[in-house]
């Protein structure tokens, strides 16, 4: 369990520094930087946060038994167990950290990288510290936990059985993916380049996120409060402190809204192969369909 914590702990920190050095890649230049922020306060409190966030891993749960009140919402997926796509969740939590990065390959190193950089590594600092108080005050209960397959599973995760709320996973990703779609948004002129990176970064987070749901390793409800709790941290963390200030257009909201569902229906449609301890051993599927000179996909199976 400890070793699962660990490479689980390991695999962020990786991905968040490849994404600041990402952040901040090619030829240094001085210029002004839209954001007001100090850059001696700002990498203390990404320090701070991301030790203290560490340090509360190594702390004991509120842990709870796992009982009979769960809502209706959640009860769908109480037999839910697949390690597949908890490996998966895996890469594209990763691939979500690491994906602003790559919206500002061919920007230069200078002062504004620098604060785009700090501010990124505020928001997951911050969303990462708030998430781990949570998960070990609240102590809910993973949806695995209910499965009686699973109980060997669960005497092996010890500590990790109970940090269901809020997921870990979506918080981070959907953090990364507003930190990055606000910052790129702040220091992009073309609106339709804004909306296909809002897009794209928030499919993959809405992926990652239900891939924990798939996995059994979250409920519905664990997903949402840090999709939540992520979107908000890093909000404020970034519009607090930039100068002009964002506000997204239509085109852009729509966008959003249009990855949310692509990640959505994109995670429950991909093929992840059986668990044997999945009690329900079901999902979605795309089937090819035509007829004449029309040619299509239907959507098959069930919850």
């Amino acid at each position: 369990m400890a070793g699962s914590v660990f490479v689980t702990t390991a695999f962020r920190v990786a991905a968040i520094a490849a994404a600041l050095v990402g952040m901040t890649a090619s030829a240094r230049a001085q210029v002004e930087s839209p954001y007001d922020i100090s850059p001696g306060d700002a990498a203390f409190a990404v320090s701070a946060s991301a030790l203290a966030a560490l340090a509360i891993e190594l702390l004991p749960a509120n842990a709870h038994e796992p009982g009979n009140g769960v809502n209706r919402l959640d009860t769908p997926v109480l037999d839910n167990f697949n390690r597949g796509a908890a490996w998966s969740s895996q890469f594209l939590l990763v691939t979500t950290l690491v994906a602003p990065a790559a919206l500002f390959v061919n920007r230069p190193v200078d002062d504004v990288a620098r604060d785009r950089a700090l501010l990124y590594g505020e928001a997951i600092a911050f969303t990462a510290l708030s998430t781990n108080v949570l998960k070990h005050v609240i102590g809910r209960p993973r949806p695995y936990t209910h499965n009686p397959n699973a109980r060997d599973y669960v005497r092996e995760q010890g500590k990790d059985a109970s940090m269901s709320f809020p997921s870990g996973h979506a918080s981070f990703a959907f953090a990364a993916a507003v930190s990055g779609g606000i910052l790129y948004a702040m220091e992009t002129d073309d609106v339709n380049l804004r909306a296909t990176a809002w897009g794209a970064q928030l499919a993959l987070a809405t992926m990652t996120a239900n891939f924990r749901v798939r996995a059994g390793k979250h409920f519905y409800s664990d997903i949402l409060a840090g999709a939540l709790l992520g979107t908000g941290v890093s909000a404020v963390v970034v519009m607090s402190q930039s100068r002009d200030g964002y506000t997204p257009t239509g085109t852009e909201i729509g966008a959003m809204a249009g990855g949310i569902v692509v990640g959505a229906l994109l995670s429950e449609v991909f093929p992840i192969g059986d668990d044997p301890l999945d009690k329900k051993q079901r999902r979605l599927a795309l089937t090819p369909i035509g007829s004449g000179t029309m040619t299509g996909f239907a959507v098959q199976g069930g919850f």
